[in-house]
């Protein structure tokens, strides 16, 4: 893969949703530390973009990108609660 995608996987992995998601589906191993195996990731949704929207997302501020990213999900603003206050 190209460094955009690169940086756009990283930038998801880092996120809030994505943190949620690892939280409740993962096994926990010790004080704060959760399985990123493949069999824990793999069902996690990747939101398709086209190559123009990725070269603007990639570039946001890590706050800009979380709503960006909590939009693509379509989640209710209740959701959205929950899953910020995970972290």
């Amino acid at each position: 893969k190209d460094a955009n995608s690169l940086l756009f996987l990283k930038k998801i992995m880092e996120s809030c949703i994505f943190w949620f998601y690892i939280l409740s589906t993962s096994k926990p191993y010790g004080t704060n530390h959760y399985s990123l195996a493949r069999n824990y990731i793999k069902n996690f949704g990747i939101p398709r973009i086209s190559k123009e929207e990725l070269s603007v997302v990639i570039h946001k501020s890590s706050d800009e990108f979380e709503k960006w990213l909590l939009q693509q999900y379509d989640l209710s603003s209740a959701d959205i609660e929950i899953i910020k206050g995970v972290r």
